[in-house]
């Protein structure tokens, strides 16, 4: 085996070619075989393996396939999972869910008929005392009836589909029930962004709930919007 004379600095301990009398890295001396000494080895010198950078590549890059391969399984179970969830549930069809809207709307109409009654009676006894001339007591009159209205039902809607039984009273005549796309109960905040969201559904010429013919999940423009679905509850 060949042997190799190389200096080494008595300072930072680092290894110099032969004959070099200051240390290049820290300017110090160093420490020269004597003359006429053996050839022999003077310093062993033990180099860092030159693959262990790669094996901390080849580590670092085998974690991160770990990883996504454990991502990849999750979103793969959590898909099934909700692929088993939906096959115990049947989308309600849009003829239900037109005779429950309707009860509902009977329902909620004689419940604020004597109210909007009793606001037309003032108006109309009143209007003059307070300043208003017949049309402007009838135009606040009309506008006050409608936003009573929408808000009042807003209401109904909303406390109904986020309550337990996650249904208005004509859904659950009709053994429907509201829930979210994730299969979940409706908070009453979503519940009311879906029952404000039905005035786009109405606004676009009912196209919005015309899309439910051919949506697979039987959505209409609202249910996509709030993020919910109406299911049967049998």
């Amino acid at each position: 085996m060949a042997s190799v004379v190389v200096t080494v600095c008595s300072a930072c301990g680092s290894v110099k070619s032969a004959g070099t009398l200051s240390c290049p890295r820290c300017s110090g001396q160093t420490n020269t075989p004597a003359s006429g000494a053996s050839r022999g080895p003077q310093a062993e010198v033990i180099a860092p393996p030159a693959a262990a950078a790669d094996d901390a590549s080849a580590s670092q890059t085998i974690s991160t396939q770990s990883i996504s391969t454990q991502t990849i399984s999750s979103q793969s179970t959590r898909q099934e999972q909700e692929k088993e969830i939906e096959k115990e549930y049947v989308y309600a069809s849009i003829w239900r869910r037109f005779c429950a809207a309707l009860f509902d709307a009977l329902l909620a109409s004689a419940i604020l008929s004597p109210a909007t009654i009793l606001l037309i009676w003032v108006m109309e006894a009143y209007h003059s005392e307070i300043g208003l001339s017949e049309y402007k007591s009838r135009t606040a009159m009309g506008t006050a009836a409608v936003l009573l209205w929408i808000v009042c039902f807003g209401l109904y809607c909303a406390s109904a589909e986020s309550s337990v039984h996650q249904a208005t009273p004509g859904k659950r005549l009709l053994k429907l029930k509201v829930v979210s796309t994730s299969h979940g109960r409706l908070s009453f905040q979503q519940a009311s962004w879906r029952y404000y969201a039905k005035f786009l559904s109405t606004f676009a010429l009912l196209v919005g709930f015309a899309i439910a013919f051919f949506h697979s999940r039987k959505q209409s423009l609202h249910d996509m919007i709030a993020g919910t679905l109406v299911v049967r509850s049998e």
